[in-house]
């Protein structure tokens, strides 16, 4: 498998800002799996989901933001983080948003700058190339979506045919468990 800056491999870890305790324990526990395998952690750091993966990953991550500040006070990705891109006016994130959203032209600017941030999530930006999975926590929808805004970056990520793995999905477990061990197999 090809390397990405001495890690095994990259992936997104993103979802809803409604956590339950168990799911923020879950995601936790997967995180720190991962950061353990050496997979490289490319997230949001919106509360809830992103800022659980980016706080139990070991400082293995690269956080990808709608603009800068954003959120900063509640994970610190200057500091905590590899390295941070500010992406919510990217050309090819706001280009995305027409290709990938259902109502394009109901997004304010802010809104627009946080789904565009969502593309970067999954296809990365320079010497950080697009993710070898997704692993969210997001309520599920018919055809592998999910709700919410995490739902960009899962259309996103379907369309690649990156496989998604959703934490609030039944039988998400063993497919990811034989995920983890073909990935460690290499």
């Amino acid at each position: 498998m090809k390397t990405l800056n001495n890690f095994v491999c990259s992936y997104a870890g993103i979802g809803t800002r409604d956590l339950t305790i168990g799911e923020h324990l879950v995601i936790g526990k997967v995180a720190k799996l991962l950061a353990n395998m050496n997979v490289l952690l490319y997230s949001g750091n919106a509360p809830g989901s992103d800022q659980a993966f980016q706080k139990a990953s070991n400082g293995k991550n690269i956080v990808f933001i709608p603009w800068d500040g954003f959120e900063q006070i509640s994970f610190d990705y200057k500091k905590e983080s590899i390295g941070y891109y500010v992406m919510g006016n990217s050309p090819e994130g706001q280009k995305s948003i027409d290709q990938f959203h259902p109502a394009p032209m109901s997004l304010s600017r802010g809104a627009r700058s946080l789904m565009a941030r969502n593309y970067h999530q999954i296809v990365g930006t320079g010497s950080y190339p697009t993710v070898s999975f997704v692993v969210c926590c997001a309520d599920p929808k018919s055809n592998n979506e999910v709700a919410g805004g995490t739902g960009q970056a899962v259309r996103i990520a379907n369309s690649m045919k990156i496989p998604v793995f959703n934490i609030r999905a039944d039988g998400w477990q063993p497919a990811f468990k034989d995920f983890c061990l073909k990935l460690n197999k290499g």
